[in-house]
């Protein structure tokens, strides 16, 4: 190696070292800053929205009538009354449609699915 291949290395080197230690030790500023976005959390939402995306998960296990074909339930829409405690759900499974009248209780993020009848 030569004299000149070495020191084009240890510049190199050098050079890749100080990119690293400028990049580590930049501090956050607006420009460069990534928002923080919020995690979800139930406690942060509305009690319609909890019931709702309580449905969208559950309606598979909440449902009473049985899917066609091998489909499986997912949640169309929702209607939710909080003072009531009920609503009503549309759901389907990619071949029929079906919906319900059901009540719930909340507590704390929690949700209790208590009557679920299929609207006929």
């Amino acid at each position: 190696m030569t004299k000149k291949d070495l020191l084009t290395l240890v510049l190199f080197v050098f050079m890749v070292f100080a990119i690293f230690y400028f990049k580590s030790n930049q501090k956050e500023t607006p420009e460069n800053q990534i928002p923080k976005v919020p995690e979800y959390t139930q406690k942060d939402t509305n009690e319609s929205e909890v019931v709702s995306n309580y449905l969208r998960d559950n309606i598979k296990n909440i449902a009473t009538d049985s899917p066609v074909l091998g489909g499986s339930w997912y949640v169309v829409s929702t209607a939710i009354d909080p003072n009531t405690k009920g609503g009503t759900v549309v759901y389907e499974d990619g071949h029929i449609q079906s919906s319900a009248k059901f009540d719930y209780t909340y507590n704390m993020g929690s949700v209790v699915v208590t009557n679920f009848e299929v609207i006929k």
